[in-house]
């Protein structure tokens, strides 16, 4: 019985750590979409105010 405890508690521990693991990749995805998407905004922005004023 003590065995199949403690099988049981690697496993969660394991699934918790890939849970874990993809949460924060997702994470890190989703923030570098959001930095690059700014970035191009703002790249933009500075392009068409500058053709503009020429």
């Amino acid at each position: 019985m003590k065995r199949n405890e403690d099988k049981n508690r690697k496993q969660r521990t394991i699934y918790l750590g890939i849970s874990i693991g993809w949460v924060l990749k997702t994470g890190f995805i989703v923030a570098g979409i959001a930095i690059w998407g700014w970035v191009f905004v703002a790249v933009m922005g500075w392009g068409f105010t500058s053709g503009l004023r020429c």
